[in-house]
């Protein structure tokens, strides 16, 4: 009972706080604004014309028309109430392309920062990016592997066109964390229903443990009390029999001692004795002679 009242305790927990994680988000995402504008694939850098593409100018012009192929014209750009803003690309020929990475600088700047690129969607040969930008009019470095080609590319992105709203149907923020809430909160219902079941099955297991155990000491001790039962009987055996032999040697001994004389053997005995002496006496007399 105590395993069942600490689980529900547990499931109310967590889904009070996935309800004030959601609500959270909700709040949040009522805070970002969204536009959509069109984007531009560039083989050359927009602002100063240079080719960091290793084909070239001489490759220019094929450059130039698989850029177009694989940068699409929809974009959209998200503003949270810190004033972050995110812009999201939508790429063709995914089918021909990987190892997406993306840079940006601001206008005027010359070096380049990680856009820390995430793939937000995935359709049969398009893919969708969003990458942090500086500001709107961000200058985007795009470098990907060509399958066709055999080697990666290098070519620039710019948005412009801006008007309110995703026209692009582009997935912001706000739902893609929702969503990464409520499969957060099915991991943890998940998990805690695990852990009532593993805990139900535990009692259970440690139930039948201890019934076995219960057993295996009831059968230890019988061991034990029939072993000493029969190590008692054997010494009480040996103890008998040894004391037995001791008083019959002891009876033996007494009675040896105490038997009466026989008077037929004592006459015989001193009889010989006597016929003894007179021969030894007529001996002398003889000898005197």
């Amino acid at each position: 009972m105590k395993l069942s009242k600490q689980a529900k305790s547990i499931v109310g927990i967590a889904l009070l706080i996935c309800l004030l994680v959601t609500f959270s988000v909700r709040a949040w995402a009522d805070s970002l604004t969204f536009e959509s504008g069109t984007a531009h694939g560039s083989y050359r850098h927009p602002e100063t014309g240079v080719i960091e593409d290793s084909g070239g100018e001489a490759s220019e012009a094929l450059g130039q028309s698989m850029v177009g192929s694989v940068v699409t014209s929809q974009a959209m750009l998200e503003t949270d109430e810190s004033g972050n803003q995110y812009i999201s690309l939508r790429f063709g020929l995914m089918s021909n392309i990987s190892s997406v990475s993306i840079q940006v600088q601001s206008p005027g700047d010359s070096t380049w920062t990680d856009g820390e690129a995430v793939c937000t969607a995935q359709g049969e040969d398009t893919a969708d990016y969003r990458v942090k930008v500086p500001g709107r009019d961000a200058i985007l470095r795009a470098e990907c592997y060509v399958e066709a080609m055999g080697r990666s590319v290098i070519f620039y992105i710019t948005v412009d066109d801006w008007e309110e709203g995703n026209t692009g149907g582009f997935v912001p923020m706000s739902e893609e964390d929702t969503q990464q809430v409520n499969e957060g909160g099915s991991q943890l219902l998940e998990k805690v229903q695990g852990l009532t079941t593993g805990g139900s099955a535990a009692l259970a297991a440690g139930d039948e443990e201890s019934e076995t155990a219960a057993d295996n000491t009831k059968t230890t001790i019988s061991l034990d009390v029939s072993a000493w039962f029969t190590l008692f009987v054997v010494v009480f055996v040996a103890a008998f029999l040894a004391g037995g032999l001791l008083l019959a040697v002891y009876w033996m001994l007494v009675h040896y001692k105490k038997r009466p004389v026989d008077p037929e053997e004592n006459f015989a005995e001193h009889s010989a004795e006597d016929d003894f002496d007179s021969v030894i006496e007529l001996d002398d007399w003889n000898n005197e002679e």
